[in-house]
């Protein structure tokens, strides 16, 4: 994997950060208001997004802030990304041999306030997410049902951004 080009932002104000728990209360907010119409979305709580996200840790997945980037402009959370990477191990597992023996990045998580879209903000949330990820086997936008913080891959539990599958 080639490292990501260095992109322009359309936006003197904007800062990319890595998680920190002094965010958490923003994050839980914009979150919130990110997902709230979507089918079956489940709110946010800063419990909740500690059991699920950032307190996770276990033989498979564990919870790196530096792989979280918070995209902040003028001090506000405008979009937030999530890159992880799956061990040689975990990568055989799924998909049996056909890994390779290589690990995987995937991007769990990436999202844009939609009233700040269209002025790089993604692109600079990419770019962050997929230098993290430099040096995987490859990388994977992740879907829900692998996908360990947001989707059911750990048993029945409805992704943390809704989900159109099941009762309205």
């Amino acid at each position: 994997v080639q490292p990501p080009q260095q992109r322009s932002f359309m936006s003197s104000s904007l800062t990319i950060v890595s998680y920190r728990d002094e965010l958490l209360p923003a994050l839980v907010e914009a979150w919130n208001r990110a997902f709230q119409g979507r089918r079956n979305f489940m709110r946010m709580t800063p419990a909740l997004f500690r059991s699920r996200v950032s307190g996770k840790s276990n033989a498979v997945e564990a919870f790196d802030p530096a792989g979280f980037f918070i995209a902040l402009e003028s001090g506000d959370i405008a979009g937030f990304a999530h890159a992880g990477v799956r061990s040689e191990t975990v990568c055989r597992v799924v998909y049996g041999e056909s890994s390779s023996g290589m690990s995987e990045g995937y991007i769990a998580i990436l999202h844009v306030d939609p009233a700040r879209r269209r002025r790089g903000i993604g692109a600079a949330l990419w770019d962050a997410a997929t230098a993290y990820l430099h040096g995987s086997g490859r990388i994977v936008i992740d879907g829900q049902c692998l996908n360990p913080f947001y989707g059911n891959s750990e048993g029945p539990q409805t992704p943390l951004w809704g989900t159109s599958e099941g009762p309205a």
